[in-house]
């Protein structure tokens, strides 16, 4: 069977053999499928107790969809280094006591108030919203 469609939500970073499973996409996707792809680039504690690959970047999926007949229509990063700051110093902040809180919440506003740059984007991102077309 072939299909039309087929979207990876946050899991990629779970399958054992990522590049092997966009093989199998690609063999599985009719031409000019759809394959929607959402997946983090920066991931901590959620991969406790097992290890998850981290790391996919724009770069990553350029070369991995490309060599496996796919063409990129979007790629959209998620978050960037100040928003992941932001986010935890927070969560530092919400697991500590009070003076913590009032300590690190400067560091906070800093970090939430600032504006997305293509520097903070590239230094580091949550992940990525990816839709490629099969060729």
């Amino acid at each position: 069977n072939t299909f039309d469609a087929i979207l990876c939500t946050e899991v990629l970073e779970h399958i054992p053999y990522p590049i092997e499973t966009v093989k199998e996409f690609s063999r599985i996707l009719k031409k000019n499928g759809i394959l929607i792809l959402t997946a983090p680039s920066n991931c901590l504690r959620h991969m406790d107790p097992f290890f998850f690959y981290t790391g996919f970047t724009d770069r990553f999926y350029d070369k991995i969809l490309t060599e496996n007949n796919f063409s990129i229509k979007k790629i959209e990063p998620v978050g960037d280094y100040y928003i992941w700051m932001s986010v935890e110093v927070a969560r530092t902040s919400i697991s500590n006591s009070l003076l913590a809180k009032l300590i690190l919440f400067p560091t906070f506003l800093y970090y939430a108030m600032k504006r997305k740059t293509p520097v903070s984007v590239n230094s580091l991102c949550m992940g990525y919203h990816i839709v490629a077309i099969k060729n």
